[in-house]
């Protein structure tokens, strides 16, 4: 959200059916959505392996 309240996307989760459901502005499409979910997950991953591994530059 930015100062003008704009919201970019928005995950609720689906109570009734499990599950989530994406709320996005039209300006994202789905592609550019789930490369930037698929990132994150890259991500998180590098970050756990790291942190188990210890500093890879040593």
């Amino acid at each position: 959200m930015d100062e003008e309240s704009w919201v970019a996307a928005r995950l609720v989760h689906n109570i009734s059916g499990g599950g989530w459901n994406v709320e996005a502005d039209p300006v994202f499409s789905p592609f550019i959505l789930m490369g930037l979910f698929i990132f994150c997950r890259y991500l998180d991953r590098e970050n756990e392996f790291v942190s188990e591994t210890g500093d890879l530059h040593r």
